[in-house]
C-alpha cells in the first residue's frame, strides 16, 4: 500500500508537500514536533483531500478529540501492530473505491433521484457543483465554457427537480450523506 510517513519525510514547517509525488493516503506520527505541527499538516491533508491516519502514543480524551476534529481515517494509539495498521489502511483504500464521487455514475441510468439518466459531462459538471467549484473552475477544469457549465446546471436543476444550484448541491450532499 502507497502511503508516506510524513514523521519520516517532513523535516520542518516550511516543507512543500507538493513537492512530494502524490499520496494516495499519508500516516502522521504524532510524536514529531508537538502537536500544533501534526495538525498543522492533517489540516493542508484534508485541503488536498487526502485521508491520514494518526499514529501515536496519545491516549488521552483531550488528544484523542482533538484529532477527531481534523478527521482522520483512523486513529491509532501504542501499542500497535502491523496488523492493526495494515487493517486501517485496507479499511482506507476499500472507502476509497467506494467514495461517493464514484457512485456519481448511478445518474447515467434511470434512478430514483432523477426524471431522466444523466449525460457523463453532467455527471462531471455534478462532481464538481458538490466540490462547491466555481462556474469559472469547472470550465476550466473541464476544458468547457462557463456558458456550457450554467446550461449544464439548469439541465442538473431540472433532472432533479429542483430549482437552484443551492437545492441541487443539498440534495446531492443528502443522497450521499456527505456533510
Amino acid at each position: 500500500l502507497d502511503y508516506y510517513r510524513l514523521d519520516r519525510i517532513i523535516m520542518d514547517d516550511n516543507f512543500d508537500l507538493d513537492k512530494l509525488r502524490e499520496p494516495k493516503r499519508s500516516r502522521i506520527n504524532s510524536r514529531t514536533k508537538g502537536n500544533s505541527f501534526e495538525r498543522k499538516i492533517a489540516k493542508i491533508l484534508n485541503e488536498k483531500q487526502k485521508p491520514f491516519i494518526f499514529l501515536t502514543a496519545n491516549q488521552d480524551t483531550k488528544t484523542i478529540h482533538k484529532a477527531a476534529k481534523l478527521a482522520p481515517e483512523a486513529y491509532l494509539s501504542k501499542p500497535f501492530q502491523a496488523a492493526e495498521i495494515e487493517a486501517a489502511l485496507t479499511i482506507l483504500k476499500l472507502k476509497k473505491k467506494f467514495s461517493p464521487e464514484s457512485s456519481f455514475y448511478v445518474f447515467l441510468k434511470d434512478n430514483d433521484y432523477t426524471t431522466s439518466a444523466l449525460t457523463l459531462r453532467e455527471v462531471d459538471v455534478l462532481k464538481s457543483l458538490v466540490l462547491d467549484f466555481s462556474n469559472a473552475a469547472i470550465a476550466k477544469n473541464l476544458f468547457i465554457s462557463e456558458n456550457t457549465v450554467k446550461s449544464h446546471s439548469r439541465n442538473l436543476c431540472k433532472k432533479f427537480n429542483v430549482f437552484s444550484k443551492a437545492e441541487l448541491i443539498k440534495k446531492i450532499k443528502q443522497i450521499f450523506k456527505i456533510a
